[in-house]
């Protein structure tokens, strides 16, 4: 799994241009951070080249050396694809609950001017159902910080932020359809999957991709529980790697991949054709390169972790 930490979503960018003109989109990123993700999707799905990632970093005040993160993401702008289907309306959910960064991202909002309506922030901290009705994070931490999960009591330092889950807060917020869920919670994501579970099972987002590692609460829970649960709701699930492969977890179960390393996990509804036929192809594609390279002896390399082939095909 450690080749999946920052992933290259080829088939995300192969399902922008090629997939059918619709009304609207909307996307809900749970843990946003300094919203580069935020800015990709905004400048992809919108077309507009305002969304910039050097002028927001600028304008939020983010622009320092740490701000482009371990994957570094600041550094180049997708490409506008002026003949990919239109879009009527798109609506992108930066949903983070760190003060000090959401104050930054709030910053940056009002400078540029951008649209409430088309990039909407959120300072809610998203986890399950039933959790209590406020989290704490450190009131004073560095803008931008990537590395703050979520705490349920309260220590000095410490201030509360509203803590909701993803069904409440499509209930709340009166989101008509989630199209894409991204999610990157520092630990937390497998608990927001489970208090999604309306959305899932109503909206179908067609793309979700989440975080797996061990840091808590991920360190005390099983991926195969979650990978399981994701089956019920109709959504295939891979290790999304680094190089733009996927390599399939649902119904290619071994007890190895509950290894808690830092990866990253991409699924799609199997309601929707265009993104099912792309993933399953680039995995077919993955899983032949692989064999090819074990029969060349390159064993070590980014394919170890798979262990055996058989587990794959």
């Amino acid at each position: 799994m450690t080749k999946t930490r920052c992933p290259d979503e080829k088939w995300l960018e192969e399902y922008r241009t090629r997939m059918p003109a619709r009304n609207t989109l909307v996307t809900l990123e749970i843990g946003c951070n300094k919203a580069l993700d935020s800015m990709s999707m905004l400048r992809t799905f919108t077309k507009d080249p305002r969304y910039r990632k050097s002028v927001w970093m600028h304008a939020t005040g983010l622009n320092d050396v740490k701000s482009c993160g371990v994957c570094g993401q600041c550094s180049v702008d997708p490409v506008i694809h002026s003949e990919s289907a239109a879009i009527s309306s798109y609506q992108h959910h930066c949903v983070e609950p760190l003060p000090t960064t959401f104050r930054a991202l709030k910053k940056g909002h009002r400078a540029l001017g951008l649209s409430a309506s088309t990039f909407v922030l959120r300072n809610v901290a998203v986890t399950k159902s039933g959790t209590k009705p406020f989290v704490y994070f450190p009131k004073d931490s560095r803008p931008g910080k990537e590395s703050i999960g979520l705490r349920e009591t309260r220590t000095i330092g410490l201030v509360p932020v509203p803590a909701i889950s993803v069904d409440k807060y499509v209930a709340n917020f009166a989101v008509e359809k989630v199209d894409i869920l991204l999610i990157d919670t520092e630990g937390n994501d497998a608990n927001v999957l489970y208090g999604a579970s309306r959305t899932l099972r109503a909206h179908k987002p067609f793309y979700v991709i989440f975080e797996y590692h061990k840091v808590l609460p991920w360190r005390l829970m099983k991926l195969k529980s979650l990978i399981d649960y994701m089956d019920d709701m109709k959504y295939e699930c891979y290790w999304a790697h680094n190089t733009g492969m996927l390599f399939q977890i649902t119904h290619c179960w071994h007890p190895h991949y509950d290894t808690h390393t830092w990866s990253n996990i991409a699924c799609y509804h199997r309601s929707d054709k265009l993104m099912a036929d792309i993933m399953r192809r680039i995995s077919r594609e993955s899983c032949v390169y692989r064999l090819s390279e074990r029969e060349k002896g390159n064993a070590t390399h980014f394919l170890t972790w798979t262990r055996p082939a058989k587990w794959i095909v």
